[in-house]
């Protein structure tokens, strides 16, 4: 399973990695539009934001199964995953330094966040699971209601076209900084980018969500739901259907308002955007873990 959720990962960054993030409306234009089109809706429809979900879920998962192995054997769990997840820190400062699109950076120190809940129930993981869920839907709520605040702070910083300033000119010596024969240069226009990466993670909630999928994952490992399988097959088969109906649905609505919704200024249809991925999400990615589940353990029709 967490195989297929890097091979996920690695597709949703297909686009990033060949440049076509990069290139310009009328660049995308003068290519083949039509399969450009039609890839991008599968990918935003299954992919986007769904394995990324699928892969937090899965490093909740393994600390409750490394918490329950520590247990069993008496180790002294909490400081050996802290050592890891500073070293994971270290490798995620530095691959940050490298490719801007990094994801250990905020794993490392998003996933200290689990260790207060070594001694938590189960039941308590699963509503900090919820709660951030919801808090993920209410998100855009903030940027929308403070409109006001931000128009003023806008008004008060240079744009395009004041003072000099043309940002669209600053973004695309951004990117070509990419393809310059200096490493300085290079490693300058990434920084640049990992600045905009992380004001549109923080922007958009992702990492409120990374924390509830961390705490799903530690609560199903806590369930052990990976030796449970035959007796929780009807459950399970429950979910897949019944969840990825629900997750198509959405990630469907989502889709559509990736491509046509824009992402600044903040707008009603954000907001509700955000809903639907607090939903639609959880339950596109819960089918998916469900359907795997039965299929590794031979629960087939």
């Amino acid at each position: 399973m967490g195989g297929g959720a890097l091979v996920g990962i690695f597709l949703a960054h297909v686009p990033g990695f060949s440049g076509w993030d990069y290139l310009s409306p009328a660049e995308h234009t003068a290519l083949d539009g039509t399969v450009d089109i039609t890839l991008q809706f599968i990918r935003n429809l299954l992919i986007q934001d769904n394995f990324l979900s699928l892969f937090s879920l899965l490093f909740g998962f393994g600390f409750a199964l490394q918490l329950a192995s520590a247990t069993r054997s008496r180790d002294d769990f909490i400081p050996r995953f802290r050592r890891r997840q500073l070293g994971l820190l270290v490798i995620g400062v530095l691959h940050s330094a490298l490719w801007s699109g990094d994801i250990l950076l905020k794993y490392a120190l998003l996933g200290l966040l689990l260790m207060p809940t070594a001694s938590s129930t189960t039941e308590k993981l699963v509503w900090l699971a919820l709660g951030c869920l919801m808090a993920r839907g209410l998100w855009a709520f903030i940027p929308w209601i403070s409109m006001d605040l931000m128009n003023s702070i806008a008004t008060a910083t240079p744009r395009i076209g004041q003072n000099g300033v043309n940002t669209t000119a600053t973004l695309n010596a951004t990117v070509a900084g990419y393809y310059s024969d200096s490493w300085r240069e290079t490693l300058s226009s990434n920084l640049n980018f990992l600045q905009i990466k992380w004001l549109n993670v923080l922007y958009e909630g992702r990492l409120i969500s990374i924390v509830g999928f961390f705490a799903l994952g530690a609560s199903l490992g806590r369930w052990r739901i990976h030796e449970r399988t035959a007796e929780l097959r009807n459950t399970l088969w429950r979910v897949f259907n019944e969840g990825g109906a629900v997750g198509l649905l959405g990630n469907t609505v989502l889709a559509v308002s990736w491509e046509t919704v824009p992402v600044f200024p903040p707008s009603g249809s954000r907001v509700l955007e955000g809903a639907i991925v607090a939903i639609a999400v959880p339950a596109l990615i819960l089918a998916m873990a469900s359907r795997l589940a039965l299929a590794w353990n031979g629960g087939g029709r």
